[in-house]
């Protein structure tokens, strides 16, 4: 069952992952094998290179079994080397390929298939699974380590010890949810706090007192890994490499690392990886521009060709990566068997003057990156500007502060601002990507999409929360202000909400209701079911209805979709979910016919009548509901068009999408004998015309 996850950024990843686990990530007390990692060689920055992190194709089912006979051969009871589970087919998102479910799948057989469905290497999820909860070798684990198998969705919150979301528990759902997790990092690394290519502070242990160190993180797998637990060892770790260090200690990079060295070799070099060759592709644009840089083209690695590649660009030495998985439809047609989603096009930020930008294509597999060269441009420049915003709203909610508000950048407006919300001393990045429509209205170069919102989790008690808008151009970041909250109750308030309609139109089901949180009333998450796949959207719509009588904040509570389904008979649910909770709220199930791209329609009857013939029946066409639908009658050769815009109040309501105006009623004027006649309705918008029917027929 595929789910939408949040967004997770900055320190606020440590509220939503499972990252210090105490069977997991506490000291491992087992004796070290033979060929023992050595800690000196430990580098926070690089803990394992992409080509062996993401190198999918590294073990086959075969080498994974034997692996999990051998590290368990002292299991006797409950070992993941004997582990079977029926599993639930996925459908291919942006982050792995489609997931074929099949019954009594073996441990091994789920790490291989997860492996290559979602691009991750399965030496890396074999000792993931070790890190967080030692099924690898473990003696009769108990059930619980296989519902939080890779600690995916298991927060480290002191008030629900042990506790993990229960729609990610299991181990098939933790292994698929946990490797497409690792891919959105990658896929998406400017939305979290810890990045390849810059230094980053990344704390030693939970308690911030304890410290921690810069980190200059190398590549994107090690970026990944402190997303996923945001800690570095300290000097105690490191020197106890197989036992523990003290009070300030975190093991599960350090354990990851060191696993892995001990069980596969170096992180860094060697090994065994499947390789074809390296990467390859085209520069098409690399041009300066107004405060800016544009950059477009191609990349493509023939080891992995559904697998979309990361690009490494350095301006002036300072580098970033972007990813090259736009449509590239050209490219497509040339390259039979690739994905379609190769292209890059970007416009990176730059000051006036000259710069030198290189590319690098990243490799997948054991060959190397490939080098595009370098080429100087020359960038003109504008006067800097200062990042726009307002801190609207902070609200306190069970344990924690909601924070809403809006903020756009005059000198950068294709980039969402980044806003850097503080509460004693601490803080998280929000980004102002969300519907504004009035901010718009008064700022109409802004675009649509200037709000930001969000949570931070807070004890009882007084807070100051601060808002300070993060500045990308040649302006200076921007302070809004602080907001004093008092945090009083840790008490959940269930959701409300109102599934009003839903309809079917062309290959879509159309959703339309409300829901409010007063935990989160600035904005407030639905999740809608059709036919078995969820999609997550969030409240925006103005409803001053709902606002007037459930909640003077629920003045955005609306919202109103539109979700692809496949032709036919659909049945549509839908949840507001529980903002600091479980206690989702179900609106209700309606089920709809989703309608095709062609036109549709029916000869209802056909009738002789003075001086010849006469046709009733109703035509639409669901890629233009309102506009009536042309149709063609072919009689004995000749060709006669009429319009379908008669009132048909039965056929609006079997397919309340449609006009209330899709009749027709043609009379024909035939001389006595046999004709041959046929019906066709013209197509409107995408698909092919219909062909309703021919027949013979005498008239006198």
């Amino acid at each position: 069952m595929t789910r939408v996850k949040r967004v997770l950024a900055w320190l606020g990843i440590a509220a939503l992952l499972a990252t210090f686990l105490v069977v997991a990530q506490s000291a491992d007390d087992r004796a070290p094998e033979a060929s023992a990692a050595d800690a000196s060689q430990f580098n926070p920055g690089m803990i394992i290179a992409d080509a062996l992190f993401y190198d999918s194709m590294s073990m086959s089912a075969a080498e994974v079994q034997a692996f999990l006979n051998d590290k368990g051969r002292y299991c006797t009871s409950n070992c993941l080397k004997d582990f079977r589970q029926t599993t639930i087919s996925q459908p291919a998102t942006s982050r792995c390929n489609a997931y074929t479910g099949r019954a009594g799948e073996t441990a091994a057989q789920i790490i291989v298939n997860v492996a290559v469905a979602c691009g991750i290497s399965p030496k890396a999820l074999l000792v993931l699974l070790e890190k967080e909860t030692s099924l690898v070798s473990m003696n009769g684990p108990g059930d619980w380590r296989y519902e939080r198998a890779m600690g995916y969705y298991c927060p480290d919150d002191p008030s629900r010890p042990g506790w993990c979301h229960p729609d990610y528990g299991g181990f098939f759902n933790q292994v698929y949810n946990a490797s497409a997790q690792l891919k959105r990092y990658a896929q998406n690394p400017n939305d979290y706090g810890y990045r390849a290519g810059r230094t980053n502070y990344i704390q030693y242990n939970p308690n911030a007192s304890c410290g921690g160190q810069n980190v200059y993180i190398e590549n994107q797998a090690t970026a990944s890994l402190y997303i996923y637990t945001p800690y570095v060892p300290n000097r105690a770790a490191l020197n106890n490499l197989y036992g523990t260090g003290d009070g300030c200690s975190a093991y599960g990079n350090r354990n990851f690392w060191r696993m892995y060295t001990d069980w596969f070799g170096s992180t860094t070099s060697g090994g065994t990886v499947s390789t074809k060759s390296n990467p390859y592709g085209g520069l098409d644009v690399v041009a300066g521009g107004v405060n800016e840089i544009e950059l477009s083209g191609w990349a493509v690695d023939p080891d992995n060709v559904k697998q979309s590649l990361y690009v490494w660009v350095t301006i002036d030495g300072k580098g970033q990566h972007i990813y090259a998985n736009k449509p590239r439809p050209d490219v497509a047609a040339a390259l039979p068997g690739f994905s379609g989603n190769l292209g890059y096009s970007e416009r990176l930020p730059a000051t006036s003057g000259n710069h030198e930008v290189c590319v690098t294509y990243s490799n997948i597999g054991a060959g190397q990156h490939t080098s595009k060269g370098c080429k100087t441009v020359s960038v003109t420049g504008v006067s800097p500007a200062d990042p726009i915003g307002s801190f609207d709203v902070a609200s306190a909610i069970p344990g924690g502060v909601n924070v809403s508000g809006w903020a756009f950048e005059p000198d950068n407006l294709s980039t969402p601002v980044y806003v850097w919300v503080t509460a004693n001393g601490k803080g998280q990045f929000l980004r102002a990507n969300k519907s504004r429509p009035d901010v718009t209205a008064s700022y109409p170069e802004a675009g649509s999409n200037t709000g930001f919102e969000g949570t931070l989790s807070l004890p009882v008690g007084t807070h100051a929360v601060c808002v300070t808008l993060n500045n990308t151009g040649g302006g200076s970041r921007k302070p809004l202000g602080c907001k004093s909250v008092t945090v009083t109750t840790l008490t959940n308030t269930p959701p409300k909400g109102n599934l009003e309609s839903v309809v079917g139109v062309a290959g879509a089901v159309k959703v339309d209701g409300w829901a409010f949180d007063v935990d989160s009333p600035s904005s407030n998450q639905v999740r809608i079911e059709v036919g078995g796949n969820s999609t997550i959207i969030r409240t925006g719509i103005a409803r001053t209805d709902v606002a007037r009588v459930i909640n003077s904040q629920a003045g955005y509570s609306g919202f109103s979709t539109s979700i692809a389904a496949a032709q036919g008979s659909q049945r549509v649910c839908a949840w507001a979910v529980d903002v600091g909770g479980t206690q989702d709220l179900f609106l209700g199930c309606q089920t709809v016919t989703v309608l095709g791209s062609n036109p549709m329609g029916s000869i209802d009857k056909i009738s002789l009548v003075s001086g010849g013939l006469l046709v009733t029946g109703w035509a639409a066409d669901a890629d233009r509901p309102t506009s009536p639908v042309t149709l063609r009658f072919t009689v004995d050769g000749n060709i006669y068009n009429y319009v379908a815009n008669g009132p048909r109040s039965d056929v609006k309501r079997y397919y309340p999408a449609l006009s209330n105006n899709t009749g027709y009623a043609v009379q024909l004027g035939l001389k006595p004998g046999w004709h041959a006649v046929c019906i066709d309705a013209l197509n409107q918008g995408a698909g092919k015309d219909t062909r309703f029917g021919c027949f013979t027929i005498q008239t006198r």
